[in-house]
């Protein structure tokens, strides 16, 4: 019975490190899909905890990339609109994440 329960317990924390891993390969690639798969995996798929469903708060400084390069930008209302028009844009909170992104993808 004991080598049942340690077994199952085995599996399991293989599988939970299986998701950590595959969670953290997803936060890497894609911060945006990453984001919305927390939110729906929290039940919070109309609104994040500040009732907002941007991925900033205004005034939080933030990384983009236009036409090749990394730009830094501070979130705001014409960050907002450019977001609710695509959604889908990478959006960074380090240069260095975005310097990642832009160097495994051209």
């Amino acid at each position: 019975m004991n080598r049942l329960i340690i077994t199952k317990k085995d599996n399991l924390i293989k599988e939970l490190e299986w998701w950590r891993t595959y969670g953290e390969y997803v936060s890497e690639m894609d911060r945006n899909l990453n984001e919305k798969a927390c939110i729906y995996a929290d039940g919070d798929e109309d609104e994040d905890e500040d009732g907002s469903h941007y991925p900033f708060n205004e005034g939080d400084i933030y990384w983009t990339i236009e036409h090749g390069h990394v730009e830094r930008s501070m979130w705001d209302v014409i960050s907002e609109e450019l977001y609710d028009e695509n959604p889908d844009t990478p959006l960074f909170e380090s240069e260095e994440e975005a310097l990642k992104f832009l160097t495994k993808n051209k």
